[in-house]
């Protein structure tokens, strides 16, 4: 769960951002799990809540906006190959507090509808260095895909990791993922409202036609994972996110023929997220996960970077997480 608390972020991190415990659910832990003979293994369900840390402090900002919402998520799995696993992802996210941008009170909000399909990998003997790949399609089913006009985006990512004898394992990895979208529009329909991710300082974004939309994404950076023990991990995730728009037209004064604005050295927005994860597993069946992330876009409104690690987009909260193959087993 990420509140998107602007444009970019939203745009970016909806279809994208995944704290490194997540990257392990849907490549990794399919190819450890695999052994089991199971060919559901990694489906899970997930319920959590996430407030923002600047809604502790009433004194952080001018005007007090606290948020604090809940989210159930789905994620069936299904390997239909010794090395291939096929899944589905859909989250519906309520806000506890007042929504800035719902047309309704405590009005749920859905995601995309992420389709993947992962291929477990290959290990180099000598080096132990592990790659694995995936693909995800993302259907246009949430609010904020649909006012950009979004008829689907699709993006393949590569990883490549390495695991350590630190501890009960610790796993050093690089990801990389593209996703292309196709719009009806270069812009976001002019008429929308209600728009996830629409906060007070990039409203403008989704209310006119001036503002244009991204064509594709490009994220990448390292994750740090660390087990202790069975039922214990750490992990740490840093990513770089770059959307770059469409073609901007330059506009010419038609009697003149005077270049009255011009445009087209935007090339597009970016952006950072960093989290850190600590998760337990008293069980097979369950998991129970607290997450900090700060989800960034840069730069800010003065022009100046954002600190990347903490500010005020910065967001605490906590997850239990059911895997449903483990608990079916058990029943």
């Amino acid at each position: 769960m990420i509140r998107t608390g602007s444009l970019a972020a939203a745009a970016l991190i909806a279809v994208f951002a995944l704290p490194a415990a997540a990257q392990r659910t849907e490549i990794d832990a399919q190819a450890e799990n695999a052994e089991r003979g199971s060919r559901w293994a990694g489906s899970t369900i997930s319920y959590g809540q996430v407030a923002t840390t600047v809604s502790l402090d009433k004194s952080a900002e001018l005007t007090w906006n606290p948020y604090w919402a809940h989210a159930l998520t789905l994620a069936p799995r299904y390997r239909f190959a010794d090395d291939f696993v096929a899944g589905l992802s859909f989250t519906v996210e309520q806000e506890l507090t007042d929504s800035d941008w719902t047309t309704r009170r405590h009005e749920p909000v859905a995601s995309d509808l992420f389709v993947d399909l992962g291929w477990t990998g290959w290990q180099e003997q000598t080096t132990q260095i592990r790659v694995s790949a995936s693909v995800r399609a993302a259907l246009p089913t949430s609010t904020l895909s649909r006012a950009q006009t979004q008829l689907l985006a699709v993006g393949p990512s590569v990883r490549v990791s390495r695991t350590f004898d630190v501890a009960s394992g610790l796993e050093l990895s690089w990801s990389t993922r593209w996703m292309q979208r196709f719009h009806e529009q270069t812009t976001a329909r002019a008429d929308a409202s209600g728009i996830v991710g629409c906060s007070a300082e990039r409203c403008d974004a989704l209310t006119n036609t001036g503002v244009l939309n991204a064509r594709g994404d490009l994220l990448l950076g390292p994750s740090v994972s660390l087990r202790l023990g069975d039922a214990v991990s750490l992990d740490g995730d840093f990513r770089w996110g770059e959307s770059f728009v469409y073609d901007n037209a330059r506009v010419v004064d038609p009697v003149s023929g005077d270049v009255v604005a011009d445009a087209s050295d935007f090339a597009g927005r970016t952006s950072t997220l960093f989290s850190l994860g600590a998760s337990w597993s008293p069980a097979d069946d369950l998991t129970l996960t607290l997450l900090a992330s700060t989800p960034t876009p840069q730069p800010g409104l003065d022009g100046q970077r954002r600190p990347p690690f903490f500010n005020r987009y910065t967001q605490v909260g906590f997850d239990l997480q059911l895997n449903l193959d483990a608990l079916a087993a058990r029943l």
